[in-house]
């Protein structure tokens, strides 16, 4: 079991993994180029896949490894980290065999194995020690797997339209949970780089914001259901502010010399400034809320969790933490897919849009996959 010493090791190469193969399926599945009766030419399959799979067990792998650096724990046993990647490997292969409806409910089986497990496992690293963020992550990451249950079901009894808002809700959700681990991990990544870091007492805004945050999504996932006096965008728009302030406050020029830190703020920025638009097309303009909601998905949570996962695995395993020249690129191609993705609706679905973003998204993973691998056999 060497490759599951690490806890971060084997769920970050199959996350990656999975994500180059979906991205290559639904490539072919838009382009016509597979039967429609197969499983990922579905609408949301691509988004199901990417959100409750690659991202999921990215974070489980994150968490995993942080947690006992948090609060002192003892890192996960490696046959615990080899069942995790188990549940979630047939969870997903599940979805690849799906005939007849009928066979939707084994996926929710495995999907309820899989979560239960990864969750009672973070779960052991926090909730002893009474980590409170790392409590508050649990929440976060318990109720993300709720929704992916919650949408399986509404899926099996054909509710498309409800399992639609769930899933969008979900990206919102992340942006919560990202947003905890970035006030978390960021400072301490630019402690030298941010000498006034020191001087401001960040947990009053960094509690308002994740607090603020949970409470939009809530909102736009209640809205769904029930008719609200406020439009869950104003939400939207007051954290995406918020996320504009804590980034001023934690800007520095410094940074700009390090890409594995530049990229990580500029994720962050994106994920703001999307939230801030998100905010106004909900108010004004739901026709191009989708659109927006992809542009945080890709140039902004995609790309953090990779400069996170690679920082991770550069530092977990000896080598300096440097981004090369692929590695620039494959984080630039995350913002250049994000933008394109944007423009496919606004440019009247001119189909190379599409295309184009998810060539890039493509190569941007496949750079991502290749640094792991080389990581692993490189010797430091």
């Amino acid at each position: 079991m060497y490759g599951f010493v690490k806890t971060f090791k084997a769920p970050f190469i199959l996350s990656y993994g999975a994500f180059f193969l979906i991205l290559v399926l639904w490539s072919v599945a838009i382009t016509g180029g597979t039967h429609s009766d197969a499983s990922y030419t579905h609408t949301y399959w691509h988004a199901h896949e990417i959100i409750y799979g690659v991202w999921a067990l990215g974070m489980f792998g994150f968490i995993a490894t942080a947690a006992p650096k948090w609060t002192g724990e003892r890192v996960l046993a490696s046959h615990l980290t080899f069942i995790a990647v188990v549940l979630w490997t047939t969870y997903r292969s599940s979805f690849f065999y799906i005939s007849d409806d009928h066979q939707i409910y084994f996926s929710i089986i495995c999907s309820v194995c899989w979560w239960c497990f990864s969750s009672f496992m973070i779960a052991r690293l926090v909730v002893r020690p009474r980590h409170t963020r790392g409590i508050f992550i649990l929440i976060l990451y318990v109720f993300i797997a709720t929704q992916d249950i919650v949408y399986l079901v509404l899926q099996a009894i054909d509710n498309s339209e409800k399992a639609a808002i769930v899933i969008k809700s979900t990206i919102l959700f992340y942006t919560s949970l990202i947003g905890i681990v970035f006030s978390k991990i960021y400072p301490f990544f630019c402690m030298k780089a941010l000498p006034s870091y020191e001087k401001n007492d960040m947990r009053f805004i960094n509690t308002t914001t994740a607090v603020i945050s949970v409470i939009g999504a809530t909102l736009y996932l209640c809205s769904s259901v029930f008719t609200l006096p406020v439009a869950p965008g104003w939400v939207m728009i007051l954290v995406g502010m918020l996320n504009w302030k804590r980034l001023h406050l934690w800007s520095d020029r410094s940074i700009l010399r390090n890409a594995m830190l530049l990229f990580p703020f500029i994720a962050m920025l994106n994920i703001a400034t999307g939230l801030v638009i998100l905010g106004v097309t909900n108010i004004l303009l739901p026709a191009y809320f989708t659109d927006v909601l992809h542009f945080i998905a890709i140039a902004g949570i995609s790309l953090m969790f990779s400069t996170i996962m690679l920082r991770v695995y550069l530092g977990h395993t000896g080598n300096k933490i440097v981004a090369n020249l692929w590695v620039k690129c494959s984080f630039a191609l995350f913002v250049i897919a994000g933008l394109l993705r944007s423009l496919f609706t606004l440019s009247n679905y001119e189909t190379h849009y599409l295309i184009l973003s998810v060539f890039s998204l493509i190569s941007a993973s496949l750079i991502i996959q290749f640094q792991f691998i080389y990581i692993s056999i490189k010797k430091v």
